[in-house]
């Protein structure tokens, strides 16, 4: 899962929303009644929210994660935790928490706040900046020089 599609899913809740709410106007529906349904809704998640300091740490600290976090959906990382460090490669970044894959082929579930709290390693490199295979690249002087005087008899002619 890429990182563009939690955004794609939110935005599609909110159209959902907001379409809901442009027909209800349409039909007519009492206006009273729905505020003190979205009042009342909004003072639940408040009150959740901010009684779960942790919940709202990891909110932020997910949107935080999602676009400066170095490390990708695949990439390999180690968590310094203490004397302990988790490694795994990333399968997915929610809004809450990071879902590792260790080597023994277990989920690890790492919350996004202490994420941003602990040292991350990234272990794996992009694979433009390394040079993958067991054989060193082939380099004959000869051909080089040789091409060398050909590109100079043909810069000569001009």
């Amino acid at each position: 899962m890429s990182r563009v599609e939690p955004i794609l899913r939110y935005f599609r809740i909110l159209t959902w929303i907001v379409a809901l709410l442009v027909v209800m106007m349409i039909w007519g529906a009492d206006y009273k009644g729905l505020l003190v349904f979205a009042s009342s809704i909004v003072a639940v998640l408040g009150v959740a929210l901010f009684a779960q300091w942790s919940i709202l740490s990891n909110i932020t600290a997910g949107v935080i994660v999602f676009f400066a976090f170095p490390a990708r959906i695949g990439d390999r990382v180690e968590i310094i935790d203490g004397n302990a460090s988790v490694q795994g490669e990333i399968l997915e970044i929610n809004m809450f928490q990071v879902i590792l894959r260790d080597d023994h082929d277990e989920k690890i579930i790492y919350p996004n706040s202490l994420l941003l709290l602990r040292p991350v390693i990234k272990k794996s490199v992009d694979s433009k900046t390394r040079y993958k295979g067991d054989k060193t690249p082939d380099f004959d002087a000869k051909k080089s020089h040789d091409a060398i005087g050909l590109a100079q008899r043909m810069a000569s002619r001009r």
